[in-house]
């Protein structure tokens, strides 16, 4: 089942292999979809690449930053191209938390 790092880290290397796209270039449209991707010298996206290839590899990357990955990748124009379906869960007051947990641990499953 993994940790939720590696189940996110796998999740993005599946939507960039399916757009065609290598680490390194989805690297290239992130820093390109930030305010810094308009002055970045070529050293400066070298660098920016490598460190997102080791988010994408390493146990020890943050949810948190893989989940802001995810989400860019999801605006980005190309996405709209895969057809893909991006389930949003919105909790509800009547669902007790064991009930939560429970099919969040069902979807995982279904990921895998």
């Amino acid at each position: 089942m993994g940790t939720e790092t590696e189940r996110l880290q796998r999740e993005i290397k599946r939507l960039i292999k399916q757009l065609g796209w290598s680490q390194k270039r989805f690297a290239r449209e992130l820093l390109a979809m930030t305010d810094e991707g308009d002055c970045a010298t070529e050293d400066e996206v070298g660098q920016y690449e490598e460190r997102v290839k080791k988010h994408l590899s390493r146990s020890a990357t943050k949810p948190e930053l893989l989940q802001r990955y995810l989400h860019q990748l999801q605006q980005h124009d190309a996405f709209d191209d895969l057809k893909v379906v991006v389930p949003y869960f919105v909790p509800t007051e009547g669902f007790n938390m064991e009930f939560v947990k429970g099919m969040q641990a069902i979807s995982m499953k279904l990921d895998e």
